[in-house]
């Protein structure tokens, strides 16, 4: 009776569906361990990008003019309040190299970058426009005017800023007076006492960075030219490039933003305009990023358990030999160290040549332990082929990640109607198929 019940099919399935849950423990496992080691890869390039420059956002430049209120106090008396009122450019227009360069640290690498920016425009300074502006204003500080251009991450500054305006060439220094606008960055005094309408600026900048640039469209019209021998560019932002061209010699970008397109004015004096969401750039991309391969693969872990547990259980029902559900533990434990493989050699050689290598080994193992269970051949090179089936399947899914669902349904529809059509015939009452 005992061993009746044993070999009910009923058990057998529920067995293999507690097995099954039970590997979903080492592979949530897995998914943690590759989750460590990606956080230990960006404390790597974040370690780098500390000692050479961070993601930069270049801002600017900006002219601030400080300027004074007088308000009566709760005690009726008069006190001056200091504000600063900030000028956009009319025209800004920026062209630069980047110039990359991959650097490791340890097994992790990281791409850095020194840009090449020219930075040239002008500001319209008419003072009829800014009084307007200034209302009501006790006193504007012409004489007492700076000009800032703002630049998230400061140790990224190769070398000393010099700024031309109206031909006369001033030193920049560090510090920012628009740091409603970008708290971070090098100014310079200007003396806004003569009555200037226009003030046009140029200057260079050679700036370290990490992977990523971006620019602030604080032109009335901003234009901005890119060019890199990367070949794998991401363009993020607030703003797509009009005109972009990649190739296997690197890529060039096109942006022109204009005021119309952001949400803030050319002047204002108001302190809680945030403009940091107008930001627009590029990322060197590294591409196929082992760890977002490598979580994207577990996540089909249990339907690799699935398919090889049916594929033996499908043997068990058309041949006398029997696997123990300790057998199924160590095939399921067999597909479960592939992704451990899998990440293990991914984070030395070239992702497919792992995946390759890891599916190879896992197999095969699981050939030669299949082989003895059923003292055949010809079960084993079935389960194999079926196993290599499927790791060539989710490869290529894995390949295409805008078709992934598609390709994943479209598959588990096909095994699941093959499974179909193979037991049609079984009698899962006696075990016995059908003559």
């Amino acid at each position: 009776m005992i061993q009746r019940i044993m070999n009910s099919i009923a058990v057998k399935v529920g067995t293999i569906g507690i097995l099954v849950l039970l590997l979903l423990i080492p592979a949530s496992m897995v998914t943690s361990l590759i989750k460590e080691r990606r956080s230990r890869k960006w404390e790597a390039v974040n370690d780098i990008s500390s000692k050479w420059g961070g993601v930069q956002v270049v801002a600017g430049p900006i002219i601030t003019i400080p300027y004074k209120t007088v308000h009566i106090n709760q005690q009726g008396k008069p006190c001056t309040i200091n504000h600063s009122f900030h000028i956009l450019p009319e025209d800004l227009n920026i062209t630069g190299e980047l110039i990359p360069e991959i650097r490791y640290r340890g097994i992790y690498k990281t791409v850095l970058y020194v840009a090449h920016l020219k930075i040239n425009g002008c500001f319209d300074t008419d003072r009829h426009k800014i009084e307007e502006q200034l209302n009501n204003v006790e006193t504007i500080e012409w004489d007492k005017a700076t000009i800032t251009i703002g630049v998230t991450d400061m140790r990224g500054i190769r070398e000393a800023v010099q700024m031309t305006i109206d031909k006369q060439e001033i030193a920049m220094g560090p510090g920012s007076d628009a740091t409603s606008i970008t708290p971070s960055g090098m100014k310079s005094r200007i003396n806004l006492s003569e009555k200037i309408t226009q003030l046009h600026f140029k200057t260079e900048i050679h700036l370290n960075g990490s992977h990523d640039i971006s620019f602030l469209p604080l032109g009335k019209t901003t234009s901005v030219k890119l060019n890199s021998k990367w070949d794998a560019p991401s363009f993020s932002g607030a703003y797509l490039p009009l005109e972009h061209n990649i190739s296997s010699t690197g890529f060039s970008a096109d942006w022109k933003i204009f005021e119309f397109n952001r949400n803030y004015p050319q002047m204002f004096s108001n302190d809680n305009i945030d403009i940091t969401p107008s930001a627009f750039g590029v990322r060197l991309f590294i591409e196929n990023d082992i760890y977002n391969q490598a979580i994207r693969t577990v996540k089909y872990a249990i339907l690799f358990i699935i398919f090889t547990f049916t594929s033996i259980f499908l043997s068990d029902v058309v041949s006398k030999s029997k696997a123990h559900p300790f057998q199924y533990l160590l095939i399921g434990s067999a597909v479960t160290i592939f992704y451990v493989l899998l990440i293990s050699l991914s984070e030395h050689i070239n992702f497919g040549l792992a995946y390759l290598i890891s599916s190879t080994a896992v197999v095969s193992m699981i050939f030669t332990y299949i082989k003895y269970i059923f003292n055949k051949l010809v079960m084993p090179i079935i389960i194999a082929t079926i196993q290599i089936v499927l790791y060539l399947y989710f490869y290529v899914t894995l390949q295409s990640e805008d078709y992934a669902l598609l390709m994943g349904s479209l598959g588990l529809f096909t095994v699941l109607a093959i499974v179909m059509y193979v037991t049609r015939k079984i009698n899962w009452h006696t075990m016995k198929t059908d003559g």
